[in-house]
């Protein structure tokens, strides 16, 4: 394998790692803005949305343009369809944080309203398993 395709890989992986991160981070605040009735942190969850299909768009890209060009073969072929499904899955959790945030705006206008003392663990337990995801 060469120096030259290691290096677009690692990049790769370091986009994933990056968009990652933002991803998580929007699943944290969709969930803290349920639980805090806070519009404004469900507003910013919005807003990082297209920050996050940028990002989703350039690693797609990069990846399709090291198949293009690499013509990787094996494991690395592999890692590549890995990185561009994975993106695809990470930008569709990003929308469904989006999706929540968008409900918040709703609900916090409500003065009495109450979240479900079962959602508190629901939201525990995906984020748990999100970090997970990404760790692994």
């Amino acid at each position: 394998m060469s120096h030259h395709l290691n290096d677009l890989l690692e990049s790769l992986r370091t986009q994933v790692a990056r968009m990652s991160t933002l991803v998580l981070q929007a699943v944290e605040q969709a969930c803290e803005a349920v639980f805090s009735s806070d519009a404004k942190l469900a507003q910013e969850t919005i807003v990082m949305d297209q920050r996050i299909d940028e990002e989703e768009v350039r690693v797609e890209k990069s990846a399709i343009d090291v198949l293009a060009l690499q013509q990787p073969a094996a494991g690395d072929l592999r890692t590549v369809a890995t990185i561009i499904k994975v993106n695809a899955d990470f930008e569709r959790i990003a929308d469904c944080a989006v999706n929540i945030a968008q409900r918040v705006l709703l609900l916090s206008r409500l003065t009495d309203y109450e979240p479900p003392s079962d959602l508190k663990l629901m939201a525990n337990t995906v984020l748990a398993t999100l970090r997970d995801t990404i760790k692994a």
